[in-house]
């Protein structure tokens, strides 16, 4: 391991200060505001202890290096995760507690997240009901009893029930709709109209088309 604990690092995390081979790097208790961009040893770091610090931002998918198994982010000023975190599989044991997340709609994925396993059949997240979260007056509250009905994140609870409703409906509509038609259709100019807006080609059984004559016949590949 690299220790670089309290050694008054500020703004990023080190570059050319550390090796690339590096395993295990412990950047606690220094004043990095950011992890925006991306380091050598990234590629092989395997444990970034990086608690006690300032980070208020990291940056999509600037930790995708496949190898990270232990994060510790505990006494940051963190407002959020960055969505790539959910596909760093590799991950094992992240820490969290003690940040400054906003008790908003935004927060309910983490919540979903950080409450689920890993295909070990174990929670990454190991502060999971340790971490707070704070509303606009200030007030803390744990994540993990957020309840999104009573914060009126609608959208967050009825979304994905919506989107399967709306789209067996509109399926339902299509095919009363056809129904329909071909039931009151009886007309010729009303069959070409239904074929061609929806591909259907309605006959009914004493109908011989091929002894028909028609004002006209279309043709396309």
């Amino acid at each position: 391991m690299l220790n670089c604990s309290s050694t008054h690092h500020k703004i990023l995390l080190p570059d050319h200060l550390v090796p690339e081979i590096t395993d295990q790097l412990d950047m606690s208790n220094n004043s990095i505001d950011a992890i925006n961009e991306t380091r050598k040893y990234f590629s092989s770091i395997e444990a970034l202890y990086a608690q006690e610090n300032n980070i208020s931002h990291i940056a999509e998918n600037v930790l995708q290096n496949g190898t990270l198994k232990r994060l510790n982010l505990m006494s940051n000023r963190l407002r959020g995760l960055p969505r790539s975190i959910q596909d760093l599989t590799s991950l094992q044991e992240l820490w969290l507690s003690n940040n400054a997340f906003p008790c908003d709609c935004g927060i309910l994925w983490m919540k979903n997240w950080m409450a689920s396993f890993n295909h070990s059949g174990k929670r990454v997240v190991q502060d999971f009901y340790r971490i707070d979260c704070h509303f606009a007056n200030g007030s803390a509250y744990q994540v993990h009893a957020l309840d999104p009905v009573r914060m009126k994140c609608y959208p967050f609870v009825f979304s994905a029930k919506f989107v399967k409703i709306i789209a067996s409906l509109s399926g339902f509509v299509t095919i009363i709709s056809i129904l329909g038609l071909s039931i009151a259709c009886n007309l010729r100019e009303c069959k070409w109209l239904l074929y061609a807006t929806c591909g259907f080609l309605l006959t009914s059984d004493k109908e011989d088309l091929t002894e028909k004559t028609f004002d006209a016949y279309f043709s396309y590949r």
